[in-house]
């Protein structure tokens, strides 16, 4: 599912390694690449990597997300599982895994079921994605009066 890199780094090391290579820069309050920022990159040609107890996804040096493995809150775990980094397809591509990423959370802390009843157990098409996104913004849009994803 993805590279294991420095399986005993320390959270700190982690974090100094996405202070680095994450595209924005701290002192300028900007992005360092713009073009980069909502990057549609192919899941192909991109990286995801388990630093220590991190989670992250890089393409072309610049890691566009990463999240705590954490088994109490493992939605880009999920994520990853769901859309299937093993069964290439085009539409698969870094700011849908992020969408669903947070659709997951989304509907999971909001107890949906839309997990359950619409990914678990399917292999995720490009429609049945839609799907499943479509109701979660919905839901998301009713709970916050806003899209939050």
């Amino acid at each position: 599912m993805y590279k294991i890199i420095n399986p005993n780094e320390t959270i700190e090391e982690t974090l100094k390694y996405i202070e680095l290579n994450r595209n924005w820069n701290v002192e300028k309050q900007d992005y360092k690449d713009v073009d980069a920022e909502n990057c549609k990159a192919e899941l192909t040609k991109c990286e995801i990597i388990k630093r220590g107890s991190y989670v992250l996804i890089e393409h072309q040096g610049i890691v566009h997300f990463w999240e705590k493995a954490d088994t109490n809150y493992p939605y880009f775990q999920m994520a990853i599982e769901f859309i299937n980094v093993l069964n290439p397809k085009k539409w698969k591509t870094i700011d849908k895994l992020i969408s669903l990423r947070e659709a997951i959370r989304q509907t999971e802390v909001n107890c949906c079921n839309f997990v359950e009843d619409i990914l678990e157990g399917r292999n995720l098409t490009l429609n049945t994605y839609k799907y499943f996104m479509q109701l979660s913004r919905k839901q998301d849009l009713e709970h916050h009066g806003v899209h939050t994803f």
